[in-house]
């Protein structure tokens, strides 16, 4: 009986160690976490759309015989990464570990990223109401990019759509990209 009792006790503590070796990690991981959101909270971009890539990317799918439209794929991909984003910035802000002002660093990404969707909703909406099939704008810190559903944009429609976004923005001309696509 009493042998009985004594593997009892060691398994019991052979458990209690593994637990603590899981919570460990598990800590190990979510501190890392911390310093990976902490370096993006100094400025450095979550995840930025690099326009080039994805257009290649859509052309050599089209290539491939699949039916892609361009906009919906380049929407969608855009939604991705900012989910990515603000998931990595709730996890800052729900962390216990997380600093008061990364923290508010965060929440105010957050804001952030909330009011450049909203904005990106409008310049396409406004788009299309002006007669542009489709569109797509992506707000960055570097700059606004809009790109509208047709073969090519006539005398000063560039200039035009340039103005609407900066209506929308307040941003600077300069910084206002617009593409055509069909």
């Amino acid at each position: 009986m009493k042998t009985f009792v004594v593997r009892k006790q060691y398994f019991w503590l052979v458990v209690l160690m593994l637990f603590g070796l899981t919570l460990f990690f598990l800590g190990a991981r979510e501190n890392k976490r911390t310093i990976d959101a902490v370096e993006v909270l100094k400025g450095k971009p979550l995840v930025k759309v690099d326009e080039e890539a994805a257009k290649e990317n859509l052309v050599s799918k089209k290539d491939e015989g699949l039916k892609q439209d361009f906009f919906i794929d380049y929407r969608l991909e855009r939604d991705r990464n900012r989910d990515r984003q603000l998931d990595l910035l709730r996890e800052i802000i729900n962390n216990s570990n997380t600093s008061q002002e990364a923290r508010q660093k965060a929440q105010e990404r957050v804001m952030l990223i909330s009011q450049r969707m909203e904005k990106e909703m409008e310049i396409e909406n406004l788009l299309r109401a002006r007669g542009y099939r489709d569109a797509v704008a992506v707000i960055q810190d570097d700059g606004v990019t809009v790109v509208v559903k047709t073969a090519v944009l006539k005398p000063g429609e560039q200039e035009q759509i340039q103005d609407l976004v900066i209506k929308v923005t307040g941003g600077d001309k300069a910084k206002v990209t617009v593409l055509a696509r069909e």
